[in-house]
């Protein structure tokens, strides 16, 4: 992250199930740390959709980000 300009960077390797390397891509933006923490997923998850995996591990630094994905509970419109 570029403190100063507010810009993030992401970057991700994706490796198989053997820990063999399949891609790798990388980004750039203007944002924040923890919304920035949690773009850098959503980038990979839809890299990840886009290659059709559907059973994946996630291996991330934030334990914000991790948190709110591991504790995540859908709003419900029927309990109002």
């Amino acid at each position: 992250m570029f403190m100063s300009e507010k810009k993030v960077s992401m970057r991700a390797c994706i490796r198989d199930e053997r820990g063999d390397f399949v891609a790798v891509f990388s980004s750039f933006r203007d944002g924040i740390f923890t919304p920035a923490e949690a773009w850098g997923l959503l980038q990979g998850l839809e890299c990840l959709a886009t290659l059709g995996h559907s059973k994946v591990i996630i291996e991330m630094d934030c334990k914000m980000v991790v948190n709110d994905v591991k504790y995540y509970k859908p709003l419900s419109l029927n309990n109002r």
